[in-house]
């Protein structure tokens, strides 16, 4: 990946003059290498639309990060302003908040279509001071949507606060492996 979520000093205009030079760099060595892209705004979703790529260079994979409803996946993450007050919010698979994630994985499809692009959906997760319920459904629900509008996916993180991975009890968080693997 060239940056992983560039933000702030990192503008839309910046961002788009530096993509074209660092991939000019890496193709200097590596010109069949495969490599990744994300939009500005921390590889945000509606950020891609922001997104252009080269169109010579077809060895490039498109990101973006999804962690929609911020206010459940962040709860009480320390690097988060104001996250300590989410603590309690419940993502509980409504029709409308799958719906909500059905319709953003929808237009995230649509932008890889009209750009010719293999779409990877880098980062998803959830705190782990939100309820394992809720953190199970939202998991379940975002991989198996994403997966129905082919996009291939990567859980963040392995065993940090996001992780689906208990490092202390050396043990597998099963409720995120069950929803991860759709068992």
């Amino acid at each position: 990946e060239l940056l992983n979520e560039p933000h702030d000093g990192l503008t839309e205009e910046r961002w788009q003059e530096t993509v074209p030079a660092l991939l000019s760099a890496i193709r200097d060595s590596n010109p069949y290498r495969v490599v990744i892209v994300g939009p500005v705004d921390w590889n945000d979703l509606d950020s891609l639309d922001k997104l252009q790529l080269p169109e010579e260079d077809q060895r490039l994979i498109a990101t973006f990060h999804y962690y929609r409803l911020f206010t459940f996946t962040t709860q009480g993450a320390g690097w988060v302003e104001g996250s300590q007050a989410w603590i309690g919010t419940l993502w509980q698979g409504t029709t409308e908040e799958r719906e909500a994630v059905r319709r953003d994985f929808i237009k995230a499809a649509a932008w890889a279509s009209r750009n010719n692009r293999p779409l990877y959906l880098g980062e998803f997760g959830s705190h782990d001071a939100a309820d394992m319920k809720s953190r199970e459904l939202w998991t379940r629900t975002v991989a198996r949507e994403a997966e129905r509008q082919g996009l291939t996916w990567s859980y963040w993180d392995f065993c940090f606060n996001f992780g689906a991975y208990d490092i202390g009890a050396g043990a597998w968080r099963e409720p995120l492996l069950n929803a991860l693997m759709d068992k």
